[in-house]
Protein backbone atom coordinates (compact mmCIF):
# COMPACT_ATOMS: atom_id res chain seq x y z
CA UNK A 1 0.00 0.00 0.00
CA UNK A 2 1.71 3.23 -1.11
CA UNK A 3 0.16 5.14 1.80
CA UNK A 4 2.16 3.01 4.25
CA UNK A 5 5.42 2.84 2.31
CA UNK A 6 8.53 4.01 4.12
CA UNK A 7 10.16 5.16 0.88
CA UNK A 8 9.47 5.36 -2.81
CA UNK A 9 11.51 3.44 -5.37
CA UNK A 10 13.07 5.80 -7.92
CA UNK A 11 12.49 5.43 -11.60
CA UNK A 12 14.99 3.25 -13.43
CA UNK A 13 16.52 6.34 -14.97
CA UNK A 14 17.37 7.60 -11.49
CA UNK A 15 19.11 4.43 -10.36
CA UNK A 16 22.89 4.63 -10.41
CA UNK A 17 24.51 1.52 -11.85
CA UNK A 18 27.50 0.47 -9.78
CA UNK A 19 30.37 -0.68 -11.95
CA UNK A 20 32.75 -2.86 -9.87
CA UNK A 21 35.62 -2.16 -12.23
CA UNK A 22 35.10 1.58 -11.85
CA UNK A 23 34.93 1.33 -8.08
CA UNK A 24 38.11 -0.71 -7.94
CA UNK A 25 39.91 1.63 -10.31
CA UNK A 26 39.01 4.55 -8.04
CA UNK A 27 40.30 2.64 -5.02
CA UNK A 28 43.61 1.92 -6.72
CA UNK A 29 43.86 5.57 -7.76
CA UNK A 30 43.22 6.65 -4.16
CA UNK A 31 45.99 4.40 -2.92
CA UNK A 32 48.40 5.62 -5.57
CA UNK A 33 47.53 9.22 -4.68
CA UNK A 34 48.11 8.40 -1.03
CA UNK A 35 51.50 6.95 -1.87
CA UNK A 36 52.41 10.04 -3.87
CA UNK A 37 51.30 12.27 -1.00
CA UNK A 38 54.00 10.66 1.13
CA UNK A 39 56.58 10.43 -1.63
CA UNK A 40 58.38 13.47 -0.25
CA UNK A 41 59.19 11.86 3.07
CA UNK A 42 62.80 11.57 4.15
CA UNK A 43 64.34 9.71 7.09
CA UNK A 44 63.15 11.24 10.33
CA UNK A 45 60.01 12.87 8.89
CA UNK A 46 57.62 13.28 11.85
CA UNK A 47 54.58 11.00 11.88
CA UNK A 48 51.30 12.42 13.13
CA UNK A 49 47.60 11.55 13.07
CA UNK A 50 47.22 12.76 9.48
CA UNK A 51 49.16 9.72 8.30
CA UNK A 52 46.44 7.36 9.61
CA UNK A 53 44.05 7.35 6.63
CA UNK A 54 46.97 6.98 4.23
CA UNK A 55 48.66 4.09 6.02
CA UNK A 56 45.30 2.36 6.50
CA UNK A 57 44.99 2.02 2.72
CA UNK A 58 47.93 -0.40 2.75
CA UNK A 59 46.52 -2.75 5.37
CA UNK A 60 46.52 -6.45 4.53
CA UNK A 61 45.92 -9.73 6.38
CA UNK A 62 48.34 -12.63 6.67
CA UNK A 63 48.03 -16.11 8.13
CA UNK A 64 51.08 -17.38 10.01
CA UNK A 65 49.86 -20.82 11.09
CA UNK A 66 52.51 -23.22 12.47
CA UNK A 67 50.19 -26.28 12.11
CA UNK A 68 50.12 -25.65 8.35
CA UNK A 69 53.89 -25.36 8.26
CA UNK A 70 54.19 -28.65 10.16
CA UNK A 71 51.97 -30.56 7.70
CA UNK A 72 53.90 -29.32 4.66
CA UNK A 73 54.70 -32.38 2.57
CA UNK A 74 56.69 -30.85 -0.26
CA UNK A 75 60.43 -30.76 -0.94
CA UNK A 76 62.65 -28.76 1.39
CA UNK A 77 65.64 -28.72 -0.95
CA UNK A 78 64.34 -26.46 -3.71
CA UNK A 79 67.05 -24.08 -4.92
CA UNK A 80 65.43 -20.67 -4.69
CA UNK A 81 66.72 -17.55 -6.41
CA UNK A 82 65.33 -14.03 -6.01
CA UNK A 83 65.39 -10.93 -8.19
CA UNK A 84 63.94 -7.47 -7.80
CA UNK A 85 60.54 -6.98 -9.42
CA UNK A 86 61.45 -4.96 -12.49
CA UNK A 87 62.17 -5.02 -16.21
CA UNK A 88 65.92 -4.84 -15.58
CA UNK A 89 65.82 -8.30 -14.01
CA UNK A 90 64.10 -10.20 -16.84
CA UNK A 91 67.36 -11.65 -18.16
CA UNK A 92 68.13 -13.07 -14.70
CA UNK A 93 65.07 -15.34 -14.76
CA UNK A 94 65.45 -18.62 -16.72
CA UNK A 95 63.96 -18.64 -20.21
CA UNK A 96 63.97 -22.42 -20.61
CA UNK A 97 62.93 -23.61 -17.15
CA UNK A 98 59.58 -24.19 -15.47
CA UNK A 99 58.86 -24.38 -11.77
CA UNK A 100 57.30 -22.60 -8.81
CA UNK A 101 57.66 -19.02 -7.70
CA UNK A 102 56.63 -16.56 -5.05
CA UNK A 103 56.12 -12.80 -4.95
CA UNK A 104 56.98 -11.07 -1.71
CA UNK A 105 57.14 -7.58 -0.27
CA UNK A 106 60.46 -6.54 1.21
CA UNK A 107 60.65 -3.30 3.14
CA UNK A 108 64.40 -2.86 2.72
CA UNK A 109 64.60 -0.96 6.02
CA UNK A 110 67.08 -3.35 7.63
CA UNK A 111 68.62 -6.68 6.76
CA UNK A 112 68.00 -8.58 8.99
CA UNK A 113 65.26 -8.34 10.11
CA UNK A 114 63.92 -8.11 6.60
CA UNK A 115 60.20 -7.67 7.15
CA UNK A 116 59.38 -9.88 4.15
CA UNK A 117 55.74 -10.71 3.39
CA UNK A 118 54.86 -13.49 0.96
CA UNK A 119 51.78 -12.37 -0.99
CA UNK A 120 51.52 -14.89 -3.83
CA UNK A 121 52.65 -18.36 -4.87
CA UNK A 122 52.38 -19.58 -8.43
CA UNK A 123 53.69 -22.17 -10.85
CA UNK A 124 54.36 -22.65 -14.52
CA UNK A 125 54.64 -26.02 -16.23
CA UNK A 126 54.25 -24.85 -19.81
CA UNK A 127 55.59 -21.32 -20.05
CA UNK A 128 59.05 -20.47 -18.85
CA UNK A 129 59.63 -18.77 -15.52
CA UNK A 130 60.84 -15.74 -17.47
CA UNK A 131 57.61 -15.44 -19.45
CA UNK A 132 55.53 -15.75 -16.29
CA UNK A 133 57.66 -13.04 -14.66
CA UNK A 134 57.01 -10.84 -17.69
CA UNK A 135 53.25 -11.38 -17.37
CA UNK A 136 53.26 -10.27 -13.76
CA UNK A 137 55.35 -7.19 -14.58
CA UNK A 138 52.58 -6.05 -16.93
CA UNK A 139 50.26 -5.76 -13.93
CA UNK A 140 52.23 -2.70 -12.80
CA UNK A 141 50.42 -0.67 -15.44
CA UNK A 142 47.25 -2.68 -16.06
CA UNK A 143 44.79 -4.45 -13.79
CA UNK A 144 44.27 -8.09 -14.73
CA UNK A 145 40.73 -8.81 -13.57
CA UNK A 146 41.27 -12.58 -13.34
CA UNK A 147 43.92 -11.82 -10.69
CA UNK A 148 42.57 -8.62 -9.29
CA UNK A 149 43.99 -8.97 -5.75
CA UNK A 150 47.46 -9.68 -7.08
CA UNK A 151 47.20 -6.87 -9.62
CA UNK A 152 46.25 -4.43 -6.89
CA UNK A 153 49.14 -5.55 -4.70
CA UNK A 154 51.63 -5.26 -7.55
CA UNK A 155 50.47 -1.73 -8.32
CA UNK A 156 50.73 -0.77 -4.66
CA UNK A 157 54.08 -2.30 -3.79
CA UNK A 158 55.88 -2.97 -7.09
CA UNK A 159 58.88 -0.88 -6.06
CA UNK A 160 59.31 -3.12 -3.02
CA UNK A 161 58.64 -6.55 -4.51
CA UNK A 162 60.90 -9.54 -5.04
CA UNK A 163 60.28 -12.41 -7.45
CA UNK A 164 61.64 -15.67 -6.04
CA UNK A 165 61.67 -18.85 -8.12
CA UNK A 166 62.81 -22.46 -8.07
CA UNK A 167 63.16 -24.39 -11.30
CA UNK A 168 61.89 -27.97 -11.35
CA UNK A 169 62.94 -30.40 -14.08
CA UNK A 170 60.10 -32.89 -13.57
CA UNK A 171 57.09 -30.86 -14.71
CA UNK A 172 54.68 -33.60 -13.59
CA UNK A 173 55.20 -32.67 -9.91
CA UNK A 174 55.16 -28.87 -10.22
CA UNK A 175 51.45 -28.46 -9.51
CA UNK A 176 51.68 -30.70 -6.43
CA UNK A 177 54.56 -28.67 -5.04
CA UNK A 178 52.66 -25.45 -5.67
CA UNK A 179 49.64 -26.87 -3.82
CA UNK A 180 51.81 -27.76 -0.82
CA UNK A 181 53.39 -24.31 -0.73
CA UNK A 182 50.02 -22.56 -0.98
CA UNK A 183 48.54 -24.79 1.72
CA UNK A 184 51.40 -23.99 4.08
CA UNK A 185 51.47 -20.23 3.57
CA UNK A 186 47.93 -19.19 2.50
CA UNK A 187 49.23 -16.16 0.55
CA UNK A 188 46.70 -13.30 0.67
CA UNK A 189 46.74 -12.68 -3.09
CA UNK A 190 46.10 -16.25 -4.17
CA UNK A 191 42.55 -16.74 -5.39
CA UNK A 192 42.44 -20.54 -5.70
CA UNK A 193 43.45 -23.09 -3.08
CA UNK A 194 43.55 -26.91 -3.00
CA UNK A 195 40.10 -28.38 -2.34
CA UNK A 196 40.38 -29.02 1.40
CA UNK A 197 42.13 -25.72 1.97
CA UNK A 198 39.48 -23.93 -0.07
CA UNK A 199 36.74 -25.25 2.18
CA UNK A 200 38.73 -24.19 5.23
CA UNK A 201 39.17 -20.67 3.82
CA UNK A 202 35.48 -20.46 2.97
CA UNK A 203 34.74 -21.32 6.61
CA UNK A 204 37.22 -18.71 7.86
CA UNK A 205 35.88 -15.92 5.70
CA UNK A 206 32.26 -16.98 6.07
Amino acid sequence: NPEHAFFELPDEEQLEVIDPASVFTKLVAARQQATESLSHVVPGTPIDASWGPVVKLFRNSFFLAPPLWARYNGPHDLEWQCVDFGESQIENVPSEKQGVYGILIKSGVTSPPHGDYLIYIGMTDRQSLRERFRQHLRKIDKIEWSQVKLSEAIQLWHRHLRFCFASIDDISIISDIEAELISAHLPPCNRKFPAGVQSMMTNIWG
